[in-house]
């Protein structure tokens, strides 16, 4: 499925869907990846963040 499909129900743009979107959540991971940031309030390191998301991204997306 393509982002259009993705972030489009019934033919109007859906920003839930964009926002959970594989290709947004991918440029997401990313940007936190390439701007090495301090962890955030769950202590995570963006060190930790690939193998995390890995592990639990669809069930985050699913959770929201």
């Amino acid at each position: 499925m393509n982002e259009y499909h993705e972030t489009h129900q019934f033919g109007r743009w859906d920003p839930l869907s964009h926002m959970l979107s594989e290709d947004n959540v991918k440029r997401a991971v990313e940007a936190v990846m390439a701007n090495k940031g301090v962890p955030g309030p769950d202590g995570m390191k963006t060190t930790e963040l690939d193998q995390w998301m890995a592990e639990n991204k669809y069930q985050l997306i699913q959770d929201i």
